[in-house]
């Protein structure tokens, strides 16, 4: 009798530490979703934050109960929410599979939110799949929009239109637009346009849009631009972005508009943090265009200005990266010579940082051509042909021809065209200690000196840490991804 009567005491504790676990896991996610409901997304992620670490310990001792489904969709929520999509989706991803839809379906909907947070229309578009049967109506509806979004994103237009047809979601007419201009349908989608011009739909996806027209037709993407920007029916931050976007488009077609645009952009911005971009697009213009390091000063200078624009702490993280990768470009090419030691190499790093770091592939190109020909003896001069070759496509064939010529005995060679290059991890080796012992490093002026950059974002061949992941955005919410 008390051993039975101990027993059912500690049932009863163990059932009291469950109840008490999930009822302030679910109460916190109920304060996390009437925050994000609200627009207060920021003070949604205290509770998101508890929501998983009260959820997890439920989960750590109770692993195989019959609600650790819910306590799973708890925490995969709590975890997308807070930008954490890396960890949510294979957790979200596992209670899509449970019987009940109660579970199942909250489930596929974060699982395709999470996809596209990370840039997966395809693997979105698979996850909101699963809710295009579910038994109510506004689950169905939501996931037809979001089907048919995904579907769009990833370049599925004909299938997306077809779905996004089928739904009175308010975010459905903007996405027509976007599957009809991919399509070349460029009439219809100008139709669309006008009317989510009178309605002021700001959260119609306008960029991708304009991207779509301009793939078809740079003309009527411009002209469609400044139809957006004369209705003046959006926010000025919008426009001001729509126009540094065609901006940037022009730079290798006509850099005389490029210029305008920006300058419009700058004029609709001015003391916002979207002024800040076009700073970043004015240094972008400038690196794209860029056949020598003497931009480098004219880089660092546009730069400076980060510093006094208010709210701008995300430009000046990008501008930290852009500002050290400059200062080490230089640093490797300057009063490099024939005779230089290892000039070689310094120039084969500064054309990698150039490409991957600076967006500057005219620079790359310029300084691997100039390796090729000063030091043509250089066991790296092969490698920077293989890279020359997808930076002067009108020149390949040429480069291909000259490389099996007078590269044969390449490691490099060999690896390319036999999967078998002997010698190839040396020179690789060497090359890495290079960068790493003798990589010069840059002084950071007053825009990158806050924060400053980490010597690893600008690392040889490697590409700037993209910007943080936003959360995706709470099930009942327009998503404003473009």
């Amino acid at each position: 009798m008390k051993w039975a009567l101990a027993a059912g005491l500690a049932a009863l504790v163990l059932g009291c530490s469950y109840y008490n676990g999930m009822y302030h896991a679910d109460h916190l996610a109920g304060r996390a979703r009437k925050a994000e409901r609200d627009g207060r997304a920021s003070e949604a992620k205290g509770p998101s934050g508890q929501v998983s670490v009260k959820a997890e310990s439920a989960l750590v001792h109770h692993p195989r109960a019959g609600w650790a489904p819910r306590a799973r969709l708890l925490r995969g929520t709590a975890q997308s929410r807070l930008g954490d999509c890396a960890n949510a989706l294979p957790v979200l991803e596992s209670v899509m599979a449970a019987a009940d839809p109660a579970v199942a379906e909250p489930a596929a909907l974060e699982a395709g939110n999470c996809r596209l947070a990370l840039d997966d229309p395809l693997g979105a578009s698979d996850a909101f799949g699963h809710l295009l049967e579910s038994r109510h109506p506004a689950w169905r509806e939501l996931a037809l929009y979001q089907h048919g979004r995904a579907l769009r994103l990833g370049g599925r237009f004909n299938e997306a239109l077809e779905e996004l047809t089928r739904t009175p979601h308010p975010g459905a007419r903007g996405e027509r637009a976007a599957a009809l201009a991919g399509l070349g349908r460029l009439e219809e989608s100008a139709t669309l346009i006008d009317s989510l011009l009178s309605a002021a739909d700001s959260l119609a996806p306008w960029e991708a849009i304009l991207e779509q027209v301009d793939a078809h037709d740079p003309a009527v993407a411009s002209y469609l631009t400044d139809r957006i920007v004369q209705a003046g029916t959006l926010p000025k931050t919008l426009l001001a972005r729509l126009l540094i976007a065609d901006g940037l488009r022009a730079i290798q077609r006509d850099t005389i508009q490029a210029d305008a645009r920006l300058a419009q952009a700058d004029s609709l911005s001015l003391r916002t943090p979207v002024q800040a971009e076009v700073v970043l697009a004015r240094v972008r213009r400038l690196l794209e265009l860029a056949d020598s390091t003497s931009v480098v000063e004219l880089v660092l200078t546009q730069l400076e200005s980060l510093a006094d624009i208010p709210g701008a702490s995300e430009a000046r993280r990008q501008g930290s990266r852009l500002d050290a990768a400059a200062r080490k470009v230089a640093a490797l090419v300057s009063e490099v010579t024939r005779d230089t030691v290892a000039g070689d190499v310094r120039l084969f790093l500064a054309a990698e940082l150039s490409r991957d770091s600076l967006g500057a592939a005219r620079l790359a190109a310029r300084l691997l051509t100039r390796l090729r020909v000063e030091w043509p003896d250089s066991p790296y001069a092969p490698k920077a042909m293989l890279a020359l070759i997808s930076l002067e496509p009108l020149q390949a064939d040429s480069l291909r021809a000259a490389l099996i010529r007078d590269y044969s005995a390449s490691p490099y060679v060999g690896l390319v065209t036999e999967g078998d290059g002997a010698g190839y991890q040396v020179l690789e080796d060497s090359l890495r200690r290079y960068a790493e012992r003798r990589m010069p490093a840059g002084r950071p002026t007053r825009a990158t000196s806050r924060p400053r950059a980490r010597d690893q974002d600008v690392a040889p061949g490697a590409r700037p840490a993209p910007a943080p992941t936003p959360a995706p955005p709470p099930p009942p919410r327009t998503p404003v991804d473009q």
